[in-house]
């Protein structure tokens, strides 16, 4: 039995380069993406919502090798004692910068209501504190490294030292590998390593 590693995609750190690279690398049947919906470059691509896949983990292929999508980090997740994590992170500052376009751009054709009136608020002038601040604070930008490593749910100011804490000993136990954006070759090839 081969290790399975989970690839965990962290919002607005690489994810559309990384899904590229695992298309190219992987056969069909070894990786599977883990998002609500189809992949909009691969529509044939194995694409499953989190819910979906865990009930339909007796049906996984057995040549299986990646699952990568935006879902927490979860030791639950672990099909057999094999199985590993690895993920990319980036300064969180370029992080938040980058989810500040992509809502502004994107969010008005984007489902969740409160990013669309973040996009409205954005668009409008109001500064990402004050569009923040009139939603009661977003989740997504309270610290979203630590809530995607630490499995950390819940409304804006939930993340404190001991998630800080949680999320670092995940790290520790469970990960292989974990990259940085800014060093994104290096970073690949260490994942390709693995």
């Amino acid at each position: 039995m081969h290790a399975i590693h989970y690839f965990v995609h962290v919002p607005k750190t690489a994810g559309v380069t990384v899904r590229t690279w695992l298309r190219k690398v992987y056969a069909r049947d070894e990786v599977i993406f883990v998002y609500d919906g189809k992949l909009r470059e691969d529509e044939e691509a194995m694409s499953f919502p989190p819910d979906e896949l865990l009930r339909r983990v007796a049906e996984l292929p057995a040549s299986l090798r990646v699952l990568f999508g935006h879902y927490s980090f979860d030791p639950e997740w672990l099909l057999h004692d094999r199985c590993r994590a690895v993920s990319m992170v980036r300064d969180p500052r370029a992080r938040i910068l980058s989810w500040r376009r992509y809502v502004e751009k994107d969010g008005p054709r984007l489902p969740d209501p409160m990013i669309q009136r973040m996009s409205a608020a954005l668009r409008s002038g109001l500064s990402l504190p004050d569009a923040c601040a009139a939603e009661g604070g977003v989740p997504e930008i309270d610290n979203g490294i630590v809530r995607m490593f630490a499995n950390i749910t819940g409304p804006a100011g939930i993340v404190t030292d001991a998630s800080v804490e949680l999320a670092k000993e995940y790290v520790v136990r469970y990960f292989d590998y974990v990259g940085h954006i800014d060093w994104f070759d290096h970073s690949m090839q260490r994942i390709a390593a693995v």
